[in-house]
């Protein structure tokens, strides 16, 4: 390396403007050596002079730096894998919905065989959700078409391969320097397991409260504390 480097400031100083190369350096009393990325420059001053100066790039660092950030992403991927989070571009004009082509956004198209670009929304996907759901949805694209970020949580159809689900649609709608809307982007969540144990919760406090009142008397009862009072 240290034949190469000085070859380096033979050509910066005879001929190029501009002259690079990677070399092995190492701090005095520490054995381990790290890659550096050297750029040597000459830019010529008034009176014939020149100056020159280098530019030195710890490689190693960035090796480890783009390892980390890539390990990162990976994670943020698997987060929003398992928190299955879809993630939309809806058209303001064309009112095509089409779905951001990432790892985790195909992997659950996949899935549940969802369309990757859907034209004429909402009406065309009106016959996949529950009827119960159509006038937030409606609703909610009637806001987003209007400039307004807005959300709602629909139920899908069931299908013969797919069963239904519950989603949270979240639309965040960015405008121009006109302040008019220019983009439209919607986060689709799957809530169903949410919503199955708020079911559960609710059916068995209905429950619990037709038992108190068709009781002639209930008590409470603490297991910790052995004590036992009126409801």
């Amino acid at each position: 390396d240290v034949t190469r480097l000085q070859r380096q400031l033979e050509i910066i100083a005879q001929n190029d403007y501009q002259s690079e190369q990677t070399y092995r350096f190492r701090k005095v009393g520490d054995p381990n050596y790290r890659w550096y990325h050297l750029v040597f420059h000459r830019v010529p001053q008034p009176h014939k002079d020149m100056l020159y100066y280098a530019t030195f790039t710890d490689v190693d660092a960035a090796k480890n730096s783009s390892e980390e950030l890539a390990k990162t992403q990976a994670l943020y991927e698997r987060v929003i894998v398992d928190s299955e989070l879809l993630l939309y571009e809806y058209d303001l004009i064309t009112h095509t919905l089409r779905l951001e082509p990432t790892h985790s956004n195909l992997h659950l198209a996949a899935k549940y065989q969802l369309e990757q670009n859907i034209p004429n929304v909402p009406e065309s996907v009106l016959e996949k959700i529950n009827s119960s759901s159509h006038k937030a949805f409606l609703e909610m694209y009637r806001q987003v078409q209007a400039g307004h970020s807005a959300s709602c949580e629909v139920w899908t159809v069931p299908t013969p391969t797919q069963e239904s689900r519950c989603d949270r649609i979240s639309y965040t709608v960015l405008k121009n320097e006109e302040g008019l809307p220019a983009k439209a982007f919607a986060v689709v969540e799957n809530i169903t397991a949410e919503k199955i144990k708020e079911e559960k919760y609710n059916t068995f406090n209905n429950y619990r409260k037709g038992l108190v009142t068709n009781s002639l008397a209930s008590y409470h009862l603490n297991l910790s504390t052995n004590w036992c009072g009126d409801v």
